[in-house]
């Protein structure tokens, strides 16, 4: 059951009680949202590999070129071996010694360091950098690592 569901459960339990149940009922719902059995599908497994792209376009802030990169970065989704993709702008922080510099950031996670290395070989993601990332890109930084 999805966050959401749970909560509106909640109103609608509420709704037909009469009631609003307060603090204990609020604890509840929070400890219930986390242990929801979707949570772990966010943790990194032993052996998985994430692969992070910071990207900076030719044409700083230009919401269209974002977008594409975005929607190029989202399709690789489809690649055996992925994970999972998130792919996304920077968010402004006032905090001090945070980059924020680039313009797309982009979190790629593969089943192991063989799906890596194959993704950096198909077709998709060669076609990718030569048709989105090398017309957009004035500079990109990419790291790998392990989840231990």
């Amino acid at each position: 059951m999805t966050a959401a569901k749970l909560i509106g459960r909640a109103e609608l339990c509420q709704k037909q009680n009469g009631r609003a149940y307060g603090l204990r009922w609020n604890i509840l719902l929070c400890i219930a949202t986390i242990s929801l059995p979707g949570a772990e599908l966010f943790a990194a497994k032993k052996n998985e590999v994430s692969h992070v792209a910071f990207i900076w376009l030719k044409r700083p802030g230009n919401v269209a070129d974002q977008q594409l990169l975005i929607r190029a970065s989202k399709r690789f989704r489809q690649i055996r071996g992925v994970v999972r993709v998130d792919a996304g702008t920077g968010m402004p922080i006032t905090r001090p010694g945070i980059e924020q510099s680039f313009d797309v950031g982009v979190v790629i996670v593969f089943r192991d360091r063989a799906a890596l290395e194959n993704f950096e070989k198909t077709p998709r993601h060669l076609a990718a950098i030569r048709e989105v990332m090398q017309p957009l890109a004035k500079r990109y930084a990419i790291y790998n690592f392990s989840n231990d």
